[in-house]
């Protein structure tokens, strides 16, 4: 119960900081992504579950195009 509890202060939390960062935190939840794709941004990818101690650069270097 109380991870459950705590996962969902989690989840909370991350929507505020996400509506609050000009993130549409609707266009984020899974039943509305497929009404909403055309109009999502194409600047903005929100990545999950890296490990917390990753750098800019080696996350950057995950998303980089290949030159080749």
């Amino acid at each position: 119960m109380r991870l459950a509890i705590g996962e969902a202060q989690v989840i909370e939390e991350n929507r505020q900081y996400f509506a609050s960062h000009g993130v549409d935190v609707f266009a984020l939840e899974s039943s509305h992504s497929s009404d909403r794709a055309a109009t999502r941004s194409i600047s903005t990818l929100l990545v999950k579950n890296l490990s917390s101690d990753m750098v800019a650069d080696e996350v950057e270097s995950l998303f980089a195009r290949s030159i080749t």
